[in-house]
């Protein structure tokens, strides 16, 4: 049980990560991704 949670969390991670990187390609122009990684960060914390 706990093994199969884990995979299925693990496989959420990667799709979202992956999906966030596209996501972040397609937004952000070159000049403005120190500003943008900054408020990501900013949001993790």
């Amino acid at each position: 049980m706990c093994t199969r949670v884990n995979e299925h969390a693990k496989a959420l991670a990667a799709q979202a990560h992956e999906g966030f990187m596209r996501v972040r390609h397609v937004l952000m122009p070159a000049s403005g991704q120190r500003a943008f990684m900054a408020a990501v960060a900013k949001n993790a914390r």
